[in-house]
């Protein structure tokens, strides 16, 4: 069956070598919502468009190896299939009318081809195609037009004699060819993201309940802070892998600000630890950024947005170029958005406040892969992105002073992958990117001070995955690999041009990790009670210059007593190295202070003079957590469509690093860390006292810095008490949460409908500042994450229309500030978007387009209000609202 065929690859993938010509093969595999066989419940979300593009979306979301050689496929459309079926039906129901038909290559794999039709003699005594595909018997064949079918006989998981089963390993896992059911993972389409009528990735992520906002107004930049923890405990990965942190104003995280949204395929977010998997920083979870690789055209996309309150405005422009050959594929992604500035006087909340609420930007992003196949065993491939950003924020009445910052962030990756035998395969990779900020302010024209940051990460990997042994309930598999990592950090401090310090920071980081899936009870052995029951074993050893070996193991488990029911659980340990910049504290940073009028109860005047001692302690060692997380999946089979999934995590968060913000008034408290001036008669004590001081102050070259009215002139013989500040391991946090997803497809005459709600509930937070100190309530005050958090959605979808609505909501919670104290309202808002695909159909130059219309924040609802902490301060709590209003954006794409 030769063919002059056209592939289109939506992630890494190969092609093999097939009798009678060359096959384009259509792989992908996404873990969102996707099925293990063909006969389990999916939730579908895939518009009419051609049947290419079509079964790419269905393998994306069935979790099913599907292939087919072009020339089949080419120039036929499909109506979509939209709702909760089985991963068969809605194979069926993509295929209808086209004359094709699938066969069943195992439990994970199928071929679409036209000669499939001819000589077939029922399910099971199909005639075999001229094709050997993964040198297995061919056990069926249906048409499109045949009603599901039961396959159960199948095993879950039985040898296929491909090592080809996945392309991309879920986030959570290093393992192919096999997910782990087991993980919360929350993911988020392309089409989802899509429907939401939102702009950049920010927005989408701080829709998120489980994410607590981390957003800089001043740069622009944006964190993920998943649990509010801190943004340095949830790892950020693009295409799996690390990248560049931006060591900003914020955090040293990812400022996802960086990537644009056009060049994002979906958004996978893992809410439990992985410190198993990918080393350090995943104490929170992981937020996995996965690009776009599945294109083939051209994609033009304009759009317009403004608020209706002020002058705030975007406009955004972008294209998609994407080609395909026998063999490979390439996609190449460009961005270019211009921001408006928001004047703090154009909102009730920000009257008086002095700079611009949300600063003036420039911005370009692009994203390329590519993909070939050298041999049906070999395949190179490599994806790169770049962005850039420069933005200014106004200060009121000096219009010559303003806040600068240019940021540039780009990266590459280049690797390959190898079939080891039959059943394994072999990846390398080299990736290298670096973050860049600059942020200056000038003091009328003569002054201009500026900071220079660069973060780089490069990292080294091999992972060989595949088959290990076989068991009654299925395939075990396994997955070992090495990583080296090298980070560098540079801060430079320059006035005018001129550099007058710099900084540099280097770590290198090897790490080994293995990880083993063992289907204790699969379909080949399923019994009352015990339809599925998996075991998944992972662990990972990391050689961080300060931790000198970390090792961390996870374990989860995955318990289906009947279908439709799952029940998981998983235990495992993370870590947290310190930081660069928390091991580089040097020069001001670790001089001492003497401060005067410090409050102290035991003092007659009611206050002490102290010293402070700064730098890091020698002791160092890594944060490290114990994470614990159950869970029950439910799909009843008597509400098809319906899903709904529960899940309680508890994180345990030890040796936590901070700088103490030592109180006398508080002294117990801070018992480790407060050294008193002995009583006046102990005179060997007062001289021993006295010579700490002189060696703290020698130990920092000599110098100190003055505060509270003391200077040179006070005599070290009034300091009353020694405040060790230095950075260390300290502090304890405790985070439990329950998060509840719910998701309902349904169809009728009237058209396509979906309801879903994410709700995140904050049952614990709360932290000891040392471990003397009694457990502080961190929860539902000033700045801090609420209890509840509440995003829910309404979508109807009929022929050409669609539309959808989303309801936000966080809960109230009261001011806690000195002085301040009050409650603080919750804030409800609602998103809505309408989109209209003119080229559904064939009609000529209207083909491709589709127009939408957006609204967030529908109905203008301000942030709650809350006291100024200063004069000219915002009435609102930034760390949980934005001031923006209602915002309106009009966007028109067309695909050529």
């Amino acid at each position: 069956m030769p063919s002059r065929a056209r592939s289109r690859f939506p992630l890494p993938a190969t092609t093999r070598s097939w009798t009678g010509g060359a096959l384009a093969v259509l792989l992908l595999m996404a873990f969102t919502t996707g099925a293990a066989d063909l006969g389990e419940s999916v939730r579908f979300n895939i518009a009419a468009q051609s049947l290419d593009t079509a079964l790419l979306r269905f393998s994306e979301q069935a979790g099913i190896q599907v292939l087919a050689t072009a020339q089949d496929v080419a120039d036929k459309k499909t109506t979509g299939v939209r709702g909760e079926y089985t991963a068969e039906k809605a194979l069926l129901a993509l295929l209808k009318g086209s004359g094709l038909a699938y066969r069943r290559i195992s439990d994970r794999a199928v071929t679409i081809d036209a000669q499939a039709v001819e000589g077939a003699s029922g399910l099971n005594g199909a005639a075999k195609l001229p094709l050997q595909v993964a040198q297995v018997e061919l056990d069926g064949v249906a048409t499109a037009e045949q009603d599901e079918t039961e396959r159960e006989q199948s095993a879950r998981n039985k040898p296929t004699g491909s090592p080809r089963q996945s392309e991309i390993v879920v986030t959570g896992t290093h393992l192919r060819g096999v997910r782990n059911d087991a993980l919360p993972v929350i993911s988020i389409s392309r089409e989802e993201i899509r429907e939401t009528g939102l702009a950049t990735l920010p927005e989408v992520i701080q829709r998120l309940p489980q994410n607590f906002r981390a957003f800089d107004f001043l740069t622009g930049s944006s964190h993920v802070d998943l649990r509010g923890l801190g943004t340095n405990y949830t790892l950020v990965l693009i295409n799996g892998r690390r990248t560049a942190q931006s060591n900003d104003n914020v955090s040293d995280g990812v400022d996802l600000s960086m990537i644009p949204l056009e060049a994002v395929d979906r958004i996978e977010v893992l809410t439990d630890g992985a410190g198993a998997t990918y080393g350090s920083d995943a104490i929170g979870g992981v937020v996995n950024v996965i690009l776009r690789k599945d294109f083939t055209g051209l994609q033009t996309s304009l759009r317009y947005g403004t608020v209706t309150e002020g002058s705030f405005d975007i406009r955004r422009a972008s294209q998609s170029a994407g080609m395909a050959w026998s063999g490979g594929n390439a996609l190449l992604t460009y961005v270019y958005e211009e921001q408006g500035a928001l004047g703090g006087d154009e909102r009730e909340v920000s009257r008086d406040f002095p700079i611009e609420m949300v600063s003036a930007h420039r911005q370009h992003g692009a994203s390329a892969s590519v993909n070939h196949a050298l041999s049906g065993t070999w395949e190179l491939f490599g994806d790169a992105r770049f962005g850039q950003r420069d933005s200014t924020r106004n200060v009121t009445g000096l219009p010559d002073s303003p806040y600068v910052t240019e940021s540039l962030d780009y990266g590459l990756t280049v690797g390959s992958r190898f079939s080891l035998g039959s059943t394994w395969e072999l990846e390398v990779s080299a990736s290298a990117s670096r973050s860049e900020p600059q942020y200056s302010i000038a003091f009328a024209p003569t002054y201009l001070s500026a900071t220079e940051l660069e973060g780089k990460t490069g990292i080294y990997e091999a992972t060989a995955s595949g088959e290990a042994f076989v068991m009654p309930g299925g395939v075990a598999r396994l997955s070992v690999g090495a990583q080296y990592l090298e980070t560098d950090y540079v801060s430079r401090n320059l006035v005018n041009g001129m550099v007058l310090g710099t900084n540099e920071l280097v770590r290198d980081t090897p790490a080994f990790y293995a990880e083993l899936f063992v289907p204790l009870v699969g379909a080949g052995n399923s019994r009352s009670g015990v339809q599925r029951l998996e075991l998944t074993v992972a662990g990972r050893y990391d050689d961080y210059d300060v931790v000198s070996g970390a090792t961390n193991p996870k374990v989860s488990v995955l318990w289906s007593p009947m279908p439709g029911l799952n029940f998981r659980a998983n235990w495992g340990t993370g870590f947290k190295a310190p930081s660069l910049l928390a091991t580089g504290q040097v020069g001001v940073l670790s001089q001492p202070i003497l401060q005067g009028g410090v409050p102290d109860p035991q003092s007659g005047t009611g206050t002490s003079i102290a010293l402070r001692r700064f730098g890091v302690v020698p002791s160092l060692g890594p944060e490290e957590s114990t994470n614990l997380s159950f869970g029950v999946d439910i799909r009843p089979a008597a509400l098809e469509g319906l899903r709904l999934s529960l899940t309680y995590s508890d994180i345990d968060l030890t040796d936590k690093i901070g700088l103490p913000a030592i109180s006398l008034l508080e002294e117990a408290s801070y018992a480790s860390v407060v050294m008193r001036r002995p009583p006046a008669g102990d005179t060997a004590g007062n001289a021993a006292f006295d010579a700490l001081i002189t060696q703290y102050i020698a130990d920092a070259g000599g110098v100190v810095r003055y505060s509270g009215g003391t200077s040179a002139a006070t005599p070290l013989s009034s300091v009353g008490a020694i405040f060790d500040s230095r950075t260390r391991n300290l502090a304890g946090v405790r985070s439990r949460n329950l998060d509840l997803l719910f998701d309902y497809q349904w169809s009728n005459s009237m058209g396509r409908f979906s309801a879903d709600a994410n709700i995140a509930y904050l049952l614990e937070q709360s932290e000891q500042v040392t471990p003397t100190a009694p457990a502080a309530d961190d929860i539902d005050v000033y700045s801090r994450p609420v209890d509840w958090r509440l995003r829910g959605h309404l979508g109807w979808a009929r022929g050409r229309w669609a539309t959808n609505g989303y309801l936000n909501y966080s809960d109230g919670y009261r001011d806690n500030r000195p002085g301040l104290q009050g409650p603080i309202g919750s804030w409800t808002t609602v998103d809505f978007s309408v989109r209209c695909d003119l080229g559904e159909a064939d009609s000529g130059w209207l083909d491709g387009l589709s127009l939408a219309l957006n609204a967030t924040n529908l109905f203008d609802r301000q942030p709650p209000s809350t006291a100024p902490g200063y004069p000219g301060d915002v009435t609102f709590d930034v760390a949980n609202a934005d001031p923006l209003g209602r915002f309106v954006s009009v966007e028109v794409t067309k695909a050529w």
